[in-house]
């Protein structure tokens, strides 16, 4: 009777740890359907895509009680720079540094890159 016991406990513990769907600290909304369109047809309209599901990201994360996921707002700065807004992508970028400052030495060659030109 007491191994039944000790069983349904278990069981549930088991059955809970096989819950579908994982838990993330992180909102990425449409990221990875967007990133792979992108990728795998990449044109005009997918790069609009993407970019909105970036920002969808960053302008969303908060009411969702989730964090930015590290290397969103320097994607999207990049591609801001990409499009001739220099001032508004290095603020992405800057806010990539100060949401995760162990991207500095990477942010920061993006961004001396995009100061010289370079794409």
């Amino acid at each position: 009777m007491k191994v039944k016991l000790l069983f349904i406990p278990l069981l549930l513990v088991f059955f809970y740890g096989c819950e579908p769907g994982q838990k993330t600290i992180y909102y990425w909304s449409e990221y990875s359907e967007s990133l792979y369109k992108y990728k795998k047809t990449t044109s005009d309209t997918t790069r609009v895509q993407f970019k909105k599901t970036l920002a969808d990201i960053i302008n969303n994360a908060a009411k969702k009680n989730k964090k930015i996921p590290p290397g969103v707002c320097a994607e999207y700065g990049f591609f801001l720079m990409q499009d001739g807004k220099q001032t508004e992508g290095l603020q992405f970028m800057d806010k990539e540094m100060a949401l995760y400052p162990e991207s500095s030495v990477f942010v920061l060659r993006i961004k001396n890159e995009a100061m010289k030109g370079g794409k």
